[in-house]
């Protein structure tokens, strides 16, 4: 029996999230497909394969399409800036380096801005390792062989607490372990601007004061610029020395966390310092 096997659904209900998140890491296109994409299809397609096709034959049909992508609920800053999204107007510039000119269409890759992204989500890649996931950047940016890399990496997993679970696939791990490895994936490139969006949205209340206190520890211990989106305001004065408030996509006030609760503009930015 001679059987039609399309890779249209399989790569369909995958979440394009994951190539992205390697694409801030340093992977191109084809690397984040082979590296990502096609690992994660390959389960789905292997069994469609074996369903359809008892007596092993096999024709493979290609479909050009788009994957359907879900809506990124990241704000659109952090995506500019990481280069996933394309500027309209203005420009991105990273410690005198032009990342992205609108004016003049000057736009890097998002693998070769000296920036990292820390997702809403974490995005751990679910195929990888603990220890594969935080020395992905590592190897993509580096070009250095896996045991290199494997000992460069090694170290943020100590630092982190993590070494314990460094051969643990991300389904395996507790909500605090998964954030520490999204944080130390992003932490050792050693980024000039690290963005970093509701990285404590995940966890539960009973997680989130020592994922708090342990964040603020080593991104104070980071050179560079760090921002930070979050809806918490306890989190924003716990981790900002400078907090932005927007209201509907515009600035309505900024300054230090004591400057803003002492002095709040308006109801909406006096009810978080207030409530």
């Amino acid at each position: 029996m001679l059987a039609d096997v399309t890779v249209e659904a399989g790569l369909r209900a995958l979440d394009s999230r994951y190539d992205q998140a390697a694409a801030t890491l340093g992977a191109g296109r084809w690397t984040a497909f082979r590296t990502i994409t096609l690992p994660l299809a390959a389960p789905a397609l292997a069994a469609g394969a074996a369903l359809a096709c008892p007596q092993g034959h096999l024709r493979v049909r290609r479909h050009h399409h788009r994957r359907r992508q879900p809506p990124w609920p990241h704000p659109a800053l952090l995506l500019a800036l990481a280069g996933l999204l394309r500027l309209e107007r203005g420009r991105v510039e990273v410690s005198g380096q032009m990342m992205a000119d609108a004016g003049t269409g000057v736009c890097v890759p998002p693998g070769r801005r000296p920036i990292d992204v820390v997702f809403q989500g974490l995005l751990l890649f679910p195929h990888l390792s603990v220890l594969e996931n935080v020395a992905y950047g590592l190897r993509r940016r580096g070009g250095l062989r896996k045991q290199e890399v494997h000992q460069r990496a090694e170290p943020w997993l100590d630092r982190l607490h993590l070494a314990g679970v460094a051969h643990r696939r991300p389904v395996q791990l507790s909500g605090g372990e998964a954030q520490r490895v999204a944080l130390a994936r992003a932490l050792a490139t050693k980024p000039k601007l690290l963005l970093l969006d509701e990285p404590l949205s995940a966890l539960d209340a009973e997680a989130r004061p020592a994922a708090l206190q342990l964040l603020g520890h080593h991104l104070a211990e980071t050179t560079g610029t760090r921002i930070l989106v979050t809806h918490d305001a306890a989190e924003a004065t716990a981790l900002a020395q400078r907090i932005i408030v927007l209201e509907a996509g515009r600035v309505v006030q900024q300054g230090t966390p004591a400057e803003l609760a002492a002095d709040p503009r308006s109801p909406y930015v006096a009810a978080p310092f207030t409530s």
